[in-house]
Order: C-alpha cells, then structure tokens, then sequence
C-alpha cells in the first residue's frame, strides 16, 4: 500500500501531525509519499491508494482536482 500525505504548511502544528502520520505508517509498512502541493500529484506517475491531508476544508478542498482527476480517494 501507498499512502500519500498532504499538509497545510500554514497550520500550526500541520506538519508535525504530518510527519508523524507519516512515520507510524512507515513502522507498519507502508510505503509514504509527502506532497507539498496539489500540482505535485497531478504530475505524480506513481500514485498513492489514498491521499491523507492535513489542515482544514481548504486543505482538502485545494487537492480534490488533482485526486479526482487520477482517482485517488481522500
């Protein structure tokens, strides 16, 4: 499984939570990917199973394009 992670840089705290997230996930397994931005997963090749983001509804909002375009679920 990959799991990509998005954070709102902007939030505190946001990307601590991230890397965190991130870090769990890698003890069980699980191959991660950190985008820093909705336009790196619209050039993504390999694609993550599911995209987890930090922040708030404008965090997730901001990646909805770019995940529904390649059919990645949030």
């Amino acid at each position: 499984m990959r799991l990509g992670f998005a954070a709102n840089l902007d939030k505190a705290g946001a990307a601590a939570h991230r890397d965190e997230l991130m870090r769990v996930a890698g003890a069980c397994g699980v191959e991660c990917v950190e985008y820093a931005s909705a336009e790196a997963l619209k050039k993504e090749t390999s694609l993550p199973d599911f995209l987890v983001v930090i922040g708030g509804d404008g965090s997730i909002l901001r990646f909805v394009p770019a995940a529904a375009e390649h059919g990645v679920p949030i």
